[in-house]
């Protein structure tokens, strides 16, 4: 299974070459002109809103992912599987994360299913 930007839950299979704005279809133009945004460009794609992570067989003990912020690199997420075929679930539902964009720079095994709300 390969990468699937354009659906809920995002499914991520192998390290991501962009953003996960430059790479999804479902809102890449601006916003309208309006009275009040006259002169501003704003994208429609405002980045989401993350409630849960589920990373799904890891297969191997130490096997471990890496969501990092692509403007300044900084990690959102991170994780390390302590068992062998065991999924792993990151719950953010009582405080969503809010990742205006997101890029998978190392996942060695397993599928990471992102849920959001955007």
């Amino acid at each position: 299974m390969s990468n699937s930007y354009n659906q809920q839950p995002i499914v991520i299979t192998t390290v991501m070459g962009a953003g996960w704005k430059s790479l999804q279809t479902l809102n890449s133009t601006n916003q309208p002109v309006t009275a009040q945004n006259v002169g501003v460009t704003i994208p429609s794609q405002f980045g989401i809103n993350v409630y849960k992570v589920i990373w799904d067989n890891p297969t191997t003990a130490g096997h471990t992912f890496t969501i990092v912020d692509p403007q300044n690199s900084n990690v959102l997420l991170a994780g390390t599987t302590g068992v062998a075929n065991q999924d792993v679930e990151y719950d953010f539902e009582s405080a969503p994360a809010n990742w205006p964009d997101f890029k998978v720079t190392t996942i060695s095994s397993g599928t990471l299913y992102i849920f959001y709300r955007s």
